[in-house]
């Protein structure tokens, strides 16, 4: 079945975070009280900034409210511990939240034109003053670039969708023969499918992936179509029917409509694919309690466009880069000699001969949005921004909401991933960040004083995405968006109610951060932390830190104060991702390089697919989906990590 692959340096050390712990509450007045970093008993400090090094971060070397950051040089990056890692984390954070100012035109270093937004398959140079272009964001995807889902034990699995008229799927389309309709499936001996027409009568065959369920498009899934080597290139209809026979063979899922809703059965077995509770097929639509759906969008740097340009260039950059050919993939910018190489190219070919912050090297943002004005006070407390975004209107049933058009309006952020190259690592550092207020924690450990202290499970308060006091279920999806190509039942462009949802219809549900700081709440999370409290130290120790430091120059009331660094994954050595680090206590650690915050997920992003527990059996990190070419961790990481360098069009 294809799953996707189920001694401690410090900084330094800087003045006690105790002292400073009455001070890291609410960083601005009128935000809703909500969990957060925990102060008593404090942190061990064990992952720290130098007071000296945090001051050189900002403009004059003086920290304060709203002073701009420059950006963490990813080129003499020092790859030596855990503490780097979440160093540069939220270093680049402060930097890409920085006013905008010098080189960089717009409110906010990421909404400047130096960045350019990711739209229609085209990199879009970002207008100074312009509003931000949001919107709802498609499915998850998985490695290959199919939507995914978690089956009852926590496995991610891709899947497509079988094509059907008035909601049920014809036979012929799961390979089968004869004209019937499938009305319903119903597990039968051994978790089989039985596949019953509008009659109740058994049809009998094994379902398998036809050339018509894969995407017009086939994107990460071309190289599958490719013919073996010396051989001649296969026709397009060859080389989608060899796409759907491997897909078949690796049992990915297959949706099934029916007239009881969808059904996921495995490819060439035929067995029912039980999802984990909450989980509805994909494209989950998350919304906050205040009923506001959240909009993303996704930026990439200059350095990013320029240097996908000159690969896409004949003479340009080398190798010349070809979608279903792995060996031109390359590998994401690293030293100074690979920016001198993009620099040069832009010069040549009407862009910049040197760029404000080219050491910063290769960046992708991702970006979640909360309409600002079903905040208190507006959203104060967040960073805010004046965005374009669609229009929906709900149907009588609440069960169907259509797009009606478009408008401006404020809206504030509510989740970053910052993803970047550096000094050994082209498979980029991933890194995600939170709001304070979006949503409660499941029970974690931290250490304080060498000993572990456990923080219980808490939903009391105002939160963004859960309400006072939630009980549970939660991350149940009971909305999902109609990409283009859907079934009639599902029209492209509205958001529906899912199979989970109830009578109310599409209503906010309740948010958890199962895994609070990235890790399990068992085994061996990384290379350097023996326990899952080790590593939440971590994380919360220099969130701590940096909260002190802002406190101690007068910026607890600057909006980034509000924001939680939640981890950082990487592998070893910058190797091919190849499966999160071991965390059975028995495992020796050979064969898995994703390590730091090795189940790392964000709230807002992939808030459907967490896991149904804290336990690291349950859950994923970003590698499960942003997966290299091969899984060997002695081979440098390719361009494949990143979903999006494949499908975008060059700068023109």
């Amino acid at each position: 079945m294809k799953y996707f692959r189920p001694s401690l340096n410090r900084l330094g050390k800087a003045a006690s975070l105790a002292s400073l712990a009455t001070g890291l509450a609410w960083g601005a007045a009128g935000i809703a009280s909500a969990q957060i970093l925990p102060t008593s008993p404090a942190p061990d400090p064990t992952c720290v900034v130098e007071p000296l090094e945090f001051d050189h971060w900002f403009a004059n070397n003086q920290p304060g409210p709203n002073v701009p950051v420059s950006p963490a040089d990813s080129i003499t990056f020092q790859p030596d511990n855990n503490c780097r890692f979440y160093n540069w984390s939220e270093h680049m954070f402060l930097w890409l939240t920085s006013p905008a100012t010098g080189a960089y035109s717009g409110s906010r270093v990421f909404n400047s034109s130096v960045f350019y937004q990711v739209r229609g398959g085209k990199m879009v140079k970002q207008t100074a003053g312009a509003p931000l272009n949001l919107a709802l964001r498609a499915a998850q995807a998985g490695p290959d670039g199919l939507p995914v889902v978690i089956d009852t034990a926590g496995h991610l699995r891709e899947f497509v969708a079988a094509p059907g008229k008035s909601g049920l799927t014809a036979l012929r389309a799961l390979g089968g023969q004869g004209p019937a309709g499938i009305a319903s499936v119903e597990a039968g001996s051994g978790g089989k499918a039985v596949f019953l027409d509008a009659k109740g009568h058994s049809i009998k065959f094994t379902p398998k992936i036809t050339a018509a369920m894969l995407p017009q498009k086939l994107g990460r899934l071309a190289p599958l179509g490719a013919p073996p080597s010396g051989k001649i290139a296969l026709s397009s209809a060859s080389a989608r029917q060899q796409i759907a026979n491997t897909l078949t063979a690796e049992h990915v899922l297959i949706e099934v409509s029916t007239a009881k809703g969808p059904v996921f059965v495995e490819a060439g077995t035929g067995i029912v694919d039980n999802l984990e509770p909450g989980q509805a097929g994909g494209n989950g639509v998350l919304i906050s309690q205040q009923n506001s759906v959240i909009f993303y969008e996704t930026l990439v740097n200059d350095v990013y466009a320029w240097y996908l340009t000159g690969r896409n260039t004949q003479g340009g950059i080398a190798p010349l880069y070809v979608a279903n050919q792995p060996s031109t993939y390359g590998l994401f910018p690293t030293t100074a000699a690979d920016l001198q190489a993009i620099e040069a190219f832009a010069g040549s070919h009407g862009g910049p001969s040197s760029f404000p912050d080219g050491n910063a090297l290769a960046m992708e943002i991702k970006l979640s949005w909360v309409d600002a004005t079903t905040l208190p006070n507006g959203g104060q407390g967040y960073i805010t921004a004046q965005a374009n975004v669609p229009v929906y209107t709900p149907n009588g049933k609440n069960t169907d909401w259509a797009p009606t058009g478009s408008h401006i309006i404020r809206v504030a952020l509510v989740g970053v991933h910052v993803v970047g190259s550096a000094n050994g690592h082209p498979e980029m550092i991933w890194s995600t960040f939170e709001h304070q207020g979006n949503t409660p924690l499941a029970t974690y450990q931290y250490n304080s004083g060498g000993n572990a202290v456990t923080v219980p499970q808490t939903t009391t308060g105002s939160w963004l995405f859960s309400s006072n006091g939630a009980a549970g279920p939660y991350n149940t999806e009971v909305a999902q968006y109609c990409p283009a190509g859907s079934p009639a039942a599902c029209p492209p462009g509205h958001i529906i109610a899912s199979t989970t949802a109830g009578p109310a219809g599409i209503v906010a549900t309740d948010i958890l951060r199962e895994k609070p700081w990235g890790v399990g709440s068992n085994g061996i999370p990384n290379q350097e932390d023996a326990t899952p409290a080790a590593a939440n130290t971590e994380i919360v120790s220099i969130d701590t830190n940096i909260r002190s430091q802002l406190t101690k120059a007068g910026a607890s009331n600057d909006p980034r104060f509000n924001y939680l660094f939640i981890g950082s994954t990487w592998t070893f050595g910058g190797g091919e991702p190849n499966g999160s680090y071991p965390t059975d206590p028995k495992s020796d650690g050979s064969g898995a390089d994703e390590i730091g915050s090795s189940l790392l997920l964000n709230s807002t992003m992939e808030t459907f697919q967490q896991g149904a527990d804290t336990t690291y059996q349950s859950g994923h990190n970003c590698f499960f989906c942003h997966s290299a070419t091969g899984t060997d961790q002695q081979v440098k990481a390719n361009t494949n990590v990143s979903h999006i360098f494949s499908s975008l069009s060059p700068l023109q």
